[in-house]
């Protein structure tokens, strides 16, 4: 996106991090990966811990946030010892989930326990506490999928957060065009409600009440109306809100609609970086290795 590797490396705008196994292990491997990307890079050494509570740390929020409390510490010796700076309080806790018996990244109780270590890095090192934006765990693009990201970003906005991921489904595993049309369009739902509202004489509108009110609700003739729709409502792409009856002429849904629009940017969009045959080529050559290794046939589409 920056057009050019030397850009990218002038500027970068990821690092491979320093896992960390909790509790309290770092594999001699990814301090290797991690301090030739700092070399490579040019930036600080990244650590990183998101430790599952109820395996990796105690269950309970209190005894996570000790163990991540004193591990996140740990960290800050060493990024004061290799880049003179603190690396803070790890903000990457997740729950195990004893019913579908894997880790989870998205609950109350996961930011609960997210919340708790922001209060304790705000605490220690300073800073402002939001409450910790919720991932989509859907695997597919589903109503779970819009409930997970709509809650999400709501909770998210109403503790001070001002930016949102779009277009990730299975917590940022699978990227998806139709989740990114339906999340672009939640920040414009946000966006306009966090608009100034503009209070002037025209926009009152006197004369509009005075001459309309008495006759009725006829505001939807009035040039005032034409004049300001457009910038006081807000126009959803792919919500409904039609009546049942005019539903029911013609059905559809919010993830119909945004798929449809999907695939016709798909269709129409320029290729900004288009890929030559032989780089094609091999990539498909590794999807193929990647599904033997799977047991799975990969289809072109």
């Amino acid at each position: 996106a920056k057009g050019s590797l030397e850009a990218v490396k002038k500027d970068p705008v990821f690092a491979t991090k320093m896992w960390v196994n909790s509790p309290f292990m770092i594999t001699r491997e990814n301090v290797e990966v991690a301090m030739e990307a700092r070399r490579r890079l040019g930036v600080p050494l990244q650590p990183g811990t998101m430790p599952v509570a109820g395996a990796a740390t105690p269950i309970t929020v209190a005894g996570q946030l000790a163990q991540t409390t004193a591990e996140s510490l740990a960290l800050c010796a060493i990024t004061l010892a290799v880049d003179d700076r603190l690396f803070g309080v790890s903000t990457g806790a997740l729950v195990m989930d004893m019913r579908a018996a894997c880790h989870r990244m998205w609950g109350p109780d996961v930011s609960l326990h997210r919340t708790a270590v922001m209060q304790m890095n705000a605490y220690l090192f300073g800073g402002r506490v939001t409450l910790a934006s919720y991932l989509v765990s859907a695997q597919v693009v589903s109503p779970q999928a819009l409930y997970e990201k709509a809650l999400g970003i709501a909770l998210g906005v109403a503790s001070g957060e001002r930016s949102i991921g779009i277009g990730c489904l299975a917590c940022s595993d699978v990227g998806s065009l139709v989740q990114l049309m339906l999340d672009y369009e939640m920040g414009l739902f946000f966006k306009h409600l966090f608009r100034d509202v503009k209070v002037d004489d025209e926009r009152i509108g006197e004369s509009t009440i005075l001459d309309t009110a008495p006759r009725g609700a006829y505001y939807l003739d009035t040039e005032h109306t034409a004049q300001f729709f457009r910038d006081e409502m807000w126009f959803s792409e792919f919500m409904d809100y039609r009546n049942p009856l005019g539903w029911m002429q013609n059905p559809s849904d919010a993830i119909v609609r945004a798929r449809d629009k999907a695939r016709e940017m798909t269709r129409t969009a320029r290729n900004q970086c288009p890929l030559s045959e032989a780089q094609k080529a091999e990539i498909w050559k590794l999807l193929a290795a990647a599904d033997r290794d799977a047991g799975a046939t990969h289809r072109r589409s």
